[in-house]
This record gives C-alpha cells, structure tokens and sequence, in this order.
C-alpha cells in the first residue's frame, strides 16, 4: 500500500506541472512541453490506477446475474 501512496504523490506532482505548463502564455515550445507533460501525467495515472485496481479484492468485480442490476456480489 505504501508504494500505491508513492505514486499518487507522484500522480499528483505530474498534474501539478501539467497545471502550470497549462497557465502559461502560449508559445510553440510551451505547447511542446504541456503535450510532454500531459503524456507524463497520463502515464503516471494509467499506472496508479492498474496498481489500484489490482489491490483490490477480486470478488469487487463479480456483479449479481440479475437484469438490471450492478451490485457487487460480496
């Protein structure tokens, strides 16, 4: 758990650039450093949310079989 943590502050640090290179003025090389820093972000969020997803129990994603319904079989 303590990694999943580690990751979310880094999720959080790369949103946070992303937001600063986002306020800036436009120019082309600032354009290219948000694009660079949005793929980062994107990068850091997909693999925190694997890590999440992973962690948790795997009878969360058993749904019931009955029409109309979603909820968790536990």
């Amino acid at each position: 758990m303590e990694k999943l943590k580690e990751r979310l502050d880094s999720c959080q640090r790369a949103l946070s650039t992303l937001d600063e290179a986002l306020n800036m003025p436009f120019s082309i090389i600032v354009r290219d450093g948000a694009i660079q820093r949005f793929e980062f972000s994107f990068e850091v969020l997909w693999k925190v949310s694997s890590q999440f997803v992973g962690a948790l129990p795997s009878r969360a994603w058993h749904f019931r079989k009955v029409p109309g319904t979603f909820a968790p079989d536990y």
